[in-house]
């Protein structure tokens, strides 16, 4: 059972922390984990099979029937990873949330620059708890957090985490831009608080990706003079002078966020690539 241990110490991990998102239109999303979310993160509820672990919860008027009360059965009853998986419904969904569940990817993904307002349709959904959505697109999956509000705490809460091949369509058609994301990372020595300004970084990230377009653009003409023989010290000089806005940029940018963790993200593909060809003539960061 490794892999469930894993999860439930990476979610402890999250549970000391808390994260703040001020949005474009002036939403503050205080965001808390806690401990009784993370069996409906992991879509626990929807568990049914004839394993004597799972058998008391076929009847739907069992009000047990819920997810924490499965996730105490898995644990108290020592349910195998194994098991767990090979259980109905497990395959492609369930298995999918466990796999790709961890602290990184959590946090990676609440780092992002923009959340999805989300639209409930009854026809679609069974619930109508989220309000917010984040989305990553990370190699062949799109990562979403469903965000739900709970009016009594008067806090934003993590409701569903789930890894798809298709992305959520229940948006509003715009994103929400996010102003700034406050983390408070609980560590030994203290909290550590991170800060990122999205109204500062994003004229840096626009600049670095059009300027490795650029060095990418002028590079290839460079190549192409040089093999058919042709004058090259113009196009030697601009290559140059877009290699230093290029490094200027990255030296820039990781003053405002992590930059191995900004670059982890499928859509600065591009960025990284360049920042892993050319890392040895960077600033060590």
């Amino acid at each position: 059972m490794a892999k469930f241990d894993e999860v439930i110490s990476e979610y402890n991990r999250l549970i000391k922390s808390r994260c703040e998102f001020l949005l474009d239109d002036g939403t503050l999303i205080n965001l808390v984990f806690e401990e009784k979310n993370l069996p409906h993160l992991l879509g626990f509820q929807y568990l049914s099979d004839a394993h004597t672990v799972f058998r008391v919860f076929n009847d739907k008027n069992d009000r047990s029937v819920i997810a924490e009360n499965i996730m105490s059965k898995i644990i108290t009853e020592n349910v195998s990873y194994e098991q767990l998986t090979a259980l109905n419904k497990v395959d492609g969904d369930v298995r999918r949330r466990i796999e790709e569940f961890s602290y990184t990817n959590i946090i990676g993904l609440l780092r992002g620059i923009t959340t999805f307002k989300f639209i409930y349709e009854p026809k679609r959904q069974i619930s109508n708890k989220a309000r917010f959505v984040f989305i990553e697109h990370r190699d062949e999956l799109f990562i979403h957090l469903y965000i739900g509000y709970d009016k009594l705490q008067k806090n934003y809460f993590p409701l569903s985490f789930q890894p798809s091949k298709r992305k959520e369509v229940s948006l509003e058609r715009k994103p929400h831009y996010i102003i700034k994301t406050t983390i408070y990372h609980d560590k030994e020595n203290g909290v550590e608080i991170e800060v990122l300004d999205h109204v500062v970084m994003r004229p840096v990230i626009r600049d670095l990706s059009e300027g490795v377009k650029k060095y990418k653009s002028i590079n290839d003409l460079l190549y192409k003079k040089i093999s058919d023989g042709q004058e090259t010290s113009k196009f030697l000089n601009e290559v140059n002078e877009c290699f230093r806005f290029i490094e200027r940029k990255y030296n820039e940018l990781s003053t405002l966020i992590n930059l191995d963790e900004f670059l982890m993200r499928r859509s600065n593909a591009k960025m990284k690539s360049f920042f892993d060809d050319y890392r040895d003539k960077f600033c060590k960061h």
